[in-house]
């Protein structure tokens, strides 16, 4: 993404010491991280309280320490930290789908995503999305409708109809 500039250096000190260029690049790794945080635009900010996954790593933080995550506000919590490390020194652009548990409280929310480069100063971005999160509790899902597996005459039908070729049948003779 922003190797453009000092790859043609790497380049010519990767043939300096004797090592093909393919072969060095292809041990490239560029970091980002996706940060997400949302704010509510159409009421008060959810009454929820960050849970902290204490196992591993955070065992050794002191409690004192947690209680200010915990006690931080809606907007300023981190709603997830997305990683993504990109392999290809040629790629100018990308796609990242970002996993996250949206806010509790149904409504409309303000979706900040922070994209910061874990190599390169300066390189960070930051836009909003905006979304309504709604109130899962009275929806259910259609059950789909099962097709007998050896039935071929469905699937040629579904392929006929995809492809807009359907026939209509020829009227008997008798």
């Amino acid at each position: 993404m922003h190797a453009e500039s000092f790859t043609p250096q790497k380049i010519a000190m990767y043939q300096k010491q004797g090592i093909p260029p393919q072969i060095a690049l292809q041990s490239y790794r560029e970091s980002w991280w996706f940060l997400v945080r949302a704010e509510r635009l159409d009421g008060p900010a959810p009454k929820t309280e960050m849970k902290i996954n204490t196992n591993g790593i955070l065992q050794a933080v002191k409690e004192e320490d947690l209680a200010k995550f915990k006690s931080a506000t809606f907007e300023d919590q981190l709603i997830t930290a997305w990683p993504m490390v990109v392999q290809n020194v040629a790629q100018k652009s990308g796609r990242v789908g970002i996993n996250f548990l949206s806010p509790t409280d149904p409504g409309k929310y303000k979706f900040t995503v922070i994209v910061k480069s874990q190599d390169f100063l300066g390189a960070d971005q930051e836009f909003d999305v905006t979304g309504t999160v709604i109130d899962g509790t009275g929806i259910t899902r259609k059950p789909k409708e099962k097709k007998e597996a050896g039935d071929k005459k469905n699937k040629e039908e579904e392929k006929e109809e995809k492809d807009g070729k359907k026939e209509e049948p020829a009227a008997k003779k008798e």
